[in-house]
């Protein structure tokens, strides 16, 4: 990716953003989310990966430099919306904000494979149309 990033002129990734987006994509995800979440703290054991997830979060940007705004899918297996997702407040407002970093694919079909795991469950698949501040 660095290639990619330098012939665009743009700052490359450093081997901490490297080992930390590696990180991020095996079984730690879940302890960094937890984190961004504030849900299941206790598994961290007090360990809040602030430097950590700033690096992350630093990878992202500089990867995002080689993405394009398009459509992207996330599937959500044995998941429950919140109402406030569905249905309009008195403002006309719904949705819902991640406060972790969301994994999605350009793949509606893995988004829907991921979706389908828990096959007694809700399957829930997001469609997101990416804007140029979002993408990532």
């Amino acid at each position: 990716k660095n290639i990619g990033l330098r012939k665009r002129g743009y700052e490359e990734l450093e081997i901490d953003e490297m080992v930390a987006a590696c990180l991020y994509t095996g079984p730690m995800f879940m302890l960094y989310n937890s984190v961004l979440r504030r849900t299941a703290l206790a598994t961290t054991r007090g360990n809040l990966y602030t430097t950590t997830l700033h690096v992350i979060n630093s990878a992202i940007l500089k990867l995002a430099q080689l993405s394009h705004a398009s459509k992207v899918y996330r599937g959500i297996s044995g998941g429950k919306l919140p109402d406030s997702f569905v249905y309009e407040n008195t403002e006309g407002w719904r949705g819902g904000v991640e406060f972790a970093f969301m994994s999605t694919t350009n793949s509606r079909s893995v988004a829907l494979d991921y979706a389908a795991r828990q096959p007694d469950k809700l399957a829930i698949l997001l469609v997101i149309q990416q804007g140029m501040v979002d993408r990532g």
